[in-house]
């Protein structure tokens, strides 16, 4: 009876099925089934009574193992029934792709109540980030404007606002798809681009899909689009600043353009698009946020730009006419753009998924706002002390915190928080040695942007790897994570931190080679056609400065508004 009464519960115990359902009714009859075969071998074999209950005790342990397994099973099931993440060996869950549309749509899921939290956060922080990228162009115009005359308030700003309209034109054009998009291919393990750059994703057709008539499928490249326009912006306003008051708009909307549809896409698709620099070597090139891609790219444009365009007259016999004009606007444009530069930094993360990705912005806002106060320091007293105690630099501390953040763009995910106090500092050093000798060769840089953004930008590529988390030549972390770089035996590769350093060398002279190159085949033709002058010589509405000798800057209100030939 004890016997009987176990082997029933096993068949029909609590741990069933609700009574009725599919599911319980299969059960029980594979229960059933497997029992009846059993009893059956265990009768025809037994010769007396020990043989029976032996076999009934084999055959007790086999149901409690079957139990388990169905108990393991019906979990699972009631997991997945719950909207619960894929399970491992659900080969139907992981083969079909999420849709907003569910299985309305032929060999789709729904999106699991896990994907659908992780894709609204990580696509909540990449639109948050970009419009704080955007919003760095107001500071950037505040500055320009601050270091520039009075009379060429309207100009500059007009040229800010052709960064975003051209420049979102050609970024959706090419720019996007020459930067990001495929095909691709695999290799060790490892993700390359198939081409030199991407040729998918012109005008953004992959954007969308339309898998059944009337219903319209979306992907998260839209957002992703949005932040790396913005990131563009940035680099093209450091070639306007280069250039202040020397382009006609034509003119400055043609470098623009080209920037955003040839220069700039070249230099992404190579070092964040999985492109030729990421080849150099195992590691490949390292720039988590753009001291290289950013700044280095854009200040070598200027740079260019620079020496194509004709010294503003006066600019060195009378170098008083040339003073800032503004010093509040510089300092209001230099909180803006270090408000924003967290945006930049923190946003190349590119998702909120998890703990890691927190932790890993966290990190990267720490070491930006280290970076640039150790840079306007520096700048501050180093200035400080050439003038013998005299005067303090005011607009040198601004650009010695633009100098900073430039410097750790590279680095800021991957070295520690007194590492970036050191890049901060040596940045700013490296911008005021620049400075210093591009006026004595006679450059007319407004704005000191290659001393800014090009040097620093140079000696952050060098110092993200030279600093990165060991500092050793065993081992090294790549910039979107916090374990060590893996070789093909899972364990960390040794040399790792040698090959980072020499292809970030690489990087530095193919970044500054491409885009010098292609700078002087825009710029050449421009000075040829006389679109590169200064204002002087083609604005038939050109204003002499107004007088200062009373220590405040002009004032613009109730003026004619200055009109640049087109």
């Amino acid at each position: 009876k004890a016997r009987s009464s176990s082997i029933r519960d096993l068949l029909v115990g609590d741990s069933c099925p609700r009574a009725g359902s599919p599911g319980g009714m299969a059960l029980t009859r594979r229960r059933l089934g497997v029992f009846a075969i059993a009893l059956g071998a265990a009768g025809a074999g037994c010769s007396s009574d020990a043989d029976v209950h032996a076999r009934v005790a084999s055959l007790e342990a086999l149901f409690r193992q079957q139990q388990g397994l169905i108990d393991r099973q019906q979990e699972r099931l009631a997991t997945l029934e719950a909207g619960g993440e894929p399970q491992a060996g659900d080969r139907r869950l992981q083969a079909s792709m999420p849709s907003v549309h569910g299985a309305a749509v032929p060999g789709a899921r729904a999106y699991t109540d896990a994907e659908s939290i992780q894709t609204a956060l990580s696509l909540t922080w990449v639109l948050f980030c970009g419009m704080l990228v955007m919003f760095m162009q107001a500071g950037f115009a505040m500055i320009e404007v601050g270091f520039c005359r009075a009379r060429s308030a309207q100009h500059v700003l007009t040229k800010h606002l052709i960064n975003l309209c051209v420049g979102a034109l050609g970024w959706l054009i090419c720019g996007w798809a020459f930067s990001f998009g495929g095909p691709f291919r695999t290799s060790s393990g490892k993700v390359y681009k198939s081409n030199f750059i991407g040729t998918e994703g012109f005008v953004a057709m992959d954007f969308y899909s339309v898998p059944v008539e009337g219903l319209v499928e979306p992907t998260e490249s839209p957002a992703r689009w949005f932040f790396h326009w913005a990131v563009f912006c940035v680099a093209a306003s450091i070639v306007s600043a280069g250039t202040a008051e020397r382009m006609s708009y034509v003119a400055y909307a043609f470098v623009t353009l080209t920037m955003s549809c040839v220069i700039y896409p070249f230099v992404v698709a190579s070092a964040w698009g999985r492109g030729v620099l990421q080849e150099v070597n195992a590691v490949g090139m390292v720039d988590f946020a753009g001291s290289g891609v950013i700044h280095l790219c854009g200040g070598s444009v200027a740079l260019v730009g620079t020496i194509f365009c004709p010294t503003r007259p006066g600019r060195w016999t009378s170098p008083d006419e040339f003073v800032p004009n503004s010093v509040p606007l510089v300092v209001l444009g230099t909180f803006i753009a270090w408000f924003g530069w967290h945006g930049l930094h923190c946003g190349m993360t590119q998702s909120m998924t998890g703990v890691s990705d927190a932790l890993l912005a966290s990190q990267v806002a720490m070491n930006t706002t280290l970076s640039a106060a150790a840079g306007g320091l520096t700048a501050f007293w180093l200035r400080f002390a050439f003038s013998w105690g005299r005067t303090g630099d005011l607009l040198g501390m601004c650009n010695g915190v633009l100098a900073g953040l430039v410097s750790i763009s590279a680095g800021c995910s991957s070295v520690t928080h007194w590492a970036s106090l050191c890049i901060g500092a040596v940045g700013a050093m490296l911008y005021l040695c620049a400075s210093f000798v591009l006026r004595r060769l006679g450059f007319d840089d407004p704005r000191d942007v290659f001393a800014v953004h090009a040097v620093p930008g140079f000696w952050g590529l060098v110092s993200g790897p030279l600093f990165n988390w060991h500092m050793n030549a065993d081992k090294f972390h790549r910039p979107t994570g916090w374990a060590c770089d893996l070789g093909d035996d899972g364990a960390c590769r040794t040399g790792a931190w040698v090959e980072a350093v020499w292809a970030n060398l690489v990087g530095v002279v193919t970044i500054i080679g491409s885009s010098a190159v292609v700078a002087c085949l825009v710029f050449f033709p421009l000075r040829i056609l006389g679109k590169l002058q200064p204002a002087e010589e083609y604005d038939p509405d050109y204003v002499p400065p107004l007088d200062t000798s009373d220590g405040f800057a002009p004032s613009t209100c109730g003026q004619k508004p200055t009109l640049y030939a087109i």
